[in-house]
């Protein structure tokens, strides 16, 4: 089909849920026949873009900023159709949002574990 989930090796509670509803949003129609290029969640204000959906159509555009030394991951994200989920929407998925908790000590590792646990409680 053309998509490629993305996903950050510090985000351990990932929802399939949560993937589900991005992969809805990705293939809805947008302006006739068109559909979306990539479908990033944001949450806190914040685009999530290494927990998101790409398609291969943004491969010119990422090739095209890379060349031009714009290593930022969200740099080509204006020259796509890019659908930003809203964190409203993101909540029918995951209310908690535990998808995008952050694992980068050992500390948070312990945590999410820990919450992890008791959500399979």
């Amino acid at each position: 089909d053309g998509w490629a989930i993305v996903v950050a090796c510090d985000l351990p509670l990932v929802s399939a849920d949560l993937f589900a509803l991005l992969a809805r949003l990705a293939t809805e129609q947008i302006d006739g026949s068109d559909r979306w290029d990539a479908v990033v969640p944001i949450v806190g204000g914040y685009e999530e873009p290494l927990h998101a959906l790409y398609h291969c159509r943004c491969l010119p555009a990422i090739e095209t900023r890379l060349a031009q030394g714009q290593r930022r991951v969200i740099s080509f994200m204006g020259d796509v159709r890019t659908c930003y989920v809203p964190e409203a929407e993101l909540r029918r998925a995951d209310p908690l949002l535990h998808s995008f908790i952050n694992a980068n000590t050992p500390e948070e590792w312990q945590a999410a574990l820990e919450l992890l646990a008791s959500l399979q409680d």
